[in-house]
């Protein structure tokens, strides 16, 4: 079976769970605003489809992402996983929770949506940061948070971490590690799957 058909074979069982619930830089080390109970990974949504506009699927080369995405945390011991109520982000964690096996019917609650909102990016990372703290502690382990490039640096920044603004459009094979050390915490930036394309437009809109 391919990734694609693997990811949107398992589609509408995500989708209903869902709404019902490399090279390393240096890490950097700040002083988190609340307590983290396990590490955090947190990822853009793989690269969609251009249809239909309002809420894509994944495309070919997106599929084979989440597919690599489950490998990358094949090891890390997920037990919880945070996603939007886009479908990309949802089919960009399928795999993932497919491969941790992580139970994601509501009443697990162990994959849960936070839904982009009318308060704005800082208002939808605070949330997703609250959220993101409590699976932690509830779920007894790490947790994978898959956002938006316009979302994955403010994600970092609400759980502790620096402010690395936003992702470039062109910008998919980010993750980022926020994990407890001492009253804050430590924030590494990792890569995984394909590398992303070489995009001169794109000027590295996210801060080193």
């Amino acid at each position: 079976m391919s990734a694609r058909a693997g990811v949107h074979g398992a589609v509408a069982a995500i989708a209903l769970a869902s709404l019902a619930g490399c090279a390393r830089p240096g890490a950097a080390t700040t002083t988190a605003p609340g307590a983290l109970a396990a590490p955090v990974y947190v990822v853009r949504h793989a690269e969609k489809a251009a249809q239909p506009a309002d809420d894509p699927p994944l495309s070919d080369m997106g599929a084979a992402r989440a597919a690599a995405l489950a490998e990358r945390v094949r090891d890390l011991r997920i037990r919880g996983i945070v996603v939007t109520n886009r479908l990309r982000t949802r089919l960009t964690a399928l795999p993932a929770a497919l491969t941790q096996r992580i139970d994601t019917s509501a009443a697990a609650g162990r994959l849960v949506m936070v839904p982009l909102g009318t308060d704005g990016v800082a208002g939808h990372a605070a949330r997703v940061a609250d959220t993101v703290r409590a699976l932690a502690r509830r779920a007894g382990g790490a947790v994978l948070v898959v956002g938006h490039s316009n979302t994955v640096g403010p994600i970092v920044r609400a759980l502790g971490g620096p402010d690395y603004g936003e992702l470039c459009d062109s910008e998919y094979a980010r993750f980022f590690v926020v994990t407890p050390k001492g009253s804050g915490v430590e924030t590494t930036r990792l890569a995984y799957g394909a590398a992303d394309r070489d995009d001169p437009a794109c000027g590295r809109m996210m801060r080193p």
